[in-house]
């Protein structure tokens, strides 16, 4: 049951709570006696409404809970420690030009893992159902994504719905496992602040192993498997194995 179809059940049932009530009064507005089952239905439709909200919260919850349900603010985000001139400024992560320069310069250092992340389905509603900004879910997803990298990795955005990580150091256990958790936490993630609300985010995850060498190739590859995950589904990844 949706959010919406809740408030039209709350609704017809506080109408029919106030149609009962004004029933009883014209009753004894005549003189006479209401019948006792008038009563009755304003007693229990004000009860029925708040089981039925309860219900609805419990199973919204329960669902979510799973996969382990953050409730995160923007301020709360990890503050960037790169100069602003090599920052995206809707999102904080590192503008494409920057990733890709140090990207560059890590590949030499050793292995690592590439990953590309593209932001697959989002809406965002304001109250009165009007929509937001997009920027609002992309600075979100952006802000997940830094969460749930390790400290020394490297976050950038390369298009407007496209993000990257650089995972330094990190094998094919690593990788998988930090490529499932900003899935899951991007797709379990909700947004409050100011009576706004983000929904039906995720994304889909392309990657690679790297070794040495130059990025054009790891690229190509990533953007491989990402076409692959998003053929998937909603909230997926796949991965190239190192050989």
């Amino acid at each position: 049951m949706s959010g919406v179809s809740v408030r039209v059940v709350l609704v017809i049932l506080a109408l029919a709570s106030c149609g009962a009530m004004f029933w009883i009064v014209g009753y004894l507005a005549l003189g006479g006696v209401p019948p006792a089952y008038l009563s009755e239905v304003v007693f229990v439709l004000p009860i029925v409404g708040v089981l039925a909200a309860l219900l609805f919260l419990f199973v919204r919850n329960r669902r979510c809970g799973s996969a382990g349900l953050r409730f995160l603010h923007l301020r709360n985000a990890p503050e960037p420690t790169h100069s602003e001139d090599n920052l995206d400024l809707a999102t904080g992560v590192l503008n494409a030009r920057a990733f890709m320069a140090t990207v560059g310069d890590e590949l030499g250092k050793g292995p690592g893992a590439l990953l590309l992340i593209d932001a697959t389905q989002f809406s965002v509603r304001r109250p009165h159902n009007r929509i937001a900004s997009r920027d609002e879910p992309l600075r979100l997803i952006a802000g997940t994504i830094r969460t749930s990298v390790r400290a020394d990795d490297l976050v950038g955005r390369l298009a407007t719905n496209r993000f990257a990580v650089y995972l330094k150091g990190a094998n094919d256990a690593d990788s998988e496992q930090i490529a499932q958790r900003i899935c899951e936490s991007v797709e379990n993630t909700i947004y409050l602040s100011d009576q706004r609300t983000i929904g039906a985010l995720s994304v889909s995850i392309g990657g690679t192993m790297t070794r040495p060498g130059m990025i054009e190739p790891y690229l190509r590859t990533a953007r491989a498997m990402l076409d692959k995950a998003k053929q998937a589904g909603r909230g997926r990844f796949m991965l190239a194995h190192a050989a």
